[in-house]
């Protein structure tokens, strides 16, 4: 066709556009994503309209011969956004971002793993296609062989299996790798939905809303594509708490763009996880000698002493905290500890004789 660079750009962009459009019957995420994916950190402007024009024309084509739009209602999607529900998502948006880091580990490693010990094209393609209709029929399900989109929709429902996003992340991951020709799209929604649905609920997020935050942010993080991912929430879920998701989904990008990035977000999300533990335990504590049973509150205290260590050592130490040197660091952890221990035993003695009184 004689295109010079700019040109074969532009329309390569308007077929990627065109085939997402149809595929999924989603035109304005389609538009975006062939912007993003071909040249990630710059967008081409330029294409934006004639990628919008192929988009849209494609969907229009796909409807008229039968095809379908492709959309989902969520349950449980918060009414009322708070402090408390803010913290949640950026919990669960590093979640995501560790999976998605995952995802792309594996989908890369695996290929690589059978090609090193079956050089033989041909031998790593039959391992390769023996180990999943091995470990199908093992199963005894279809479910994660093909697009999945029965299992997805029951994720988006609120219904998946814990194992489901690491089973398709696997199976998709030795499809692809030992030489099968196949698209990593439609797996990625299936992993990040069902990874969602199955452990949204361990961060007090309803597993359907969770599902669809997994999706498309698990998509966000593997593509490098936040605008789309964003346009894909609104077509997808018809725009309930777009806000919530864009936050997780600025999450992901934060994580990918920043080169530590995940794992400043990593280090405030595992201490604030063990100062989780820590207050917990304290209350499993006060509960028992609030409730006569301060013979077995040594049972809580013990952990709660060593979280106490954990988490006093670390923000002592830490850049982010108050950067002290490892031992003087390692002695205010101990005596925090300690204190910890002896305001535990001194309350337990005063609820003691209240109760002794009565």
């Amino acid at each position: 066709m004689h295109l010079d660079d700019k040109d074969s750009r532009t329309i390569t962009m308007c077929g990627m556009a065109a085939c997402f459009s149809a595929l999924f019957g989603t035109p304005l995420a389609a538009s975006v994503f062939a912007m993003e994916v071909i040249s990630v950190g710059v967008m081409y402007y330029a294409a934006l309209f004639p990628s919008i024009l192929a988009s849209v024309i494609a969907h229009q084509v796909a409807l008229q011969l039968g095809g379908g739009t492709t959309a989902f209602t969520l349950s449980g999607v918060p009414e009322n956004t708070d402090v408390l529900l803010i913290v949640k998502l950026v919990a669960f948006g590093v979640v995501c971002a560790g999976m998605s880091v995952l995802v792309c580990i594996i989908f890369h490693k695996i290929g690589h793993l059978f090609k090193h010990f079956l050089p033989n094209q041909y031998a790593c393609i039959a391992v390769g296609g023996a180990v999943v209709v091995l470990v199908s029929l093992l199963l005894g399900t279809r479910d994660y062989n093909g697009a999945g989109m029965q299992v997805i929709e029951r994720a988006i429902a609120g219904h998946a299996a814990y194992e489901a996003f690491f089973l398709k992340l696997v199976l998709t991951a030795i499809t692809i790798g030992v030489g099968y020709k196949g698209g990593e799209i439609v797996p990625v929604l299936f992993i990040g939905a069902t990874f969602g649905a199955a452990y949204g609920g361990f961060f007090g997020l309803a597993p359907s809303f969770a599902s669809g935050l997994g999706m498309t942010a698990v998509f966000c993080g593997v593509t490098n594509s936040p605008l789309t991912s964003i346009l894909l929430a609104y077509e997808l879920f018809g725009g309930q708490s777009l806000a919530l998701f864009a936050l997780v989904i600025a999450i992901l990008v934060f994580a990918k763009v920043n080169n530590d990035g995940f794992m400043i977000l990593w280090r405030y999300f595992a201490w604030a996880n063990q100062t989780l533990s820590l207050f917990a335990f304290l209350c499993i504590t006060a509960w028992m000698f609030e409730n006569g049973k301060g013979k077995w509150a040594w049972i809580p205290m013990i952990p709660g002493c060593f979280y106490t260590f954990i988490c006093v050592t670390y923000i002592a130490n830490a850049h982010i905290g108050f950067n002290i040197p490892w031992t003087p660091a390692y002695i205010i952890g101990v005596a925090c500890a300690v204190a910890y221990v002896v305001a535990c035993c001194m309350y337990g003695k005063k609820r003691a004789a209240k109760l002794l009184a009565k």
